[in-house]
């Protein structure tokens, strides 16, 4: 997983590089339901469904591993 702190040597098009290439080795996942991310209290489960019923949740499990 590739942090994006600040540029490899100074430049985004290196970093845009490094991320294709990490992730290019699989296939990505799309999460499109809350209910396929483990680790969330079901009190904050139950405010993030409400948010899901007025606005999609879409996610990819790249963007998730960058998540703490």
């Amino acid at each position: 997983m590739a942090t994006l702190v600040e540029p490899v040597a100074g430049s985004w098009v290196q970093v845009r590089d490094i991320i294709t290439r990490e992730t290019s080795s699989h296939k990505v996942r799309y999460i499109r339901r809350l209910d396929q991310i483990e680790h969330i209290p079901e009190a904050e489960r139950e405010v993030l469904r409400r948010v899901a019923q007025k606005y999609a949740f879409r996610a990819n499990d790249y963007y998730l591993g960058l998540i703490n």
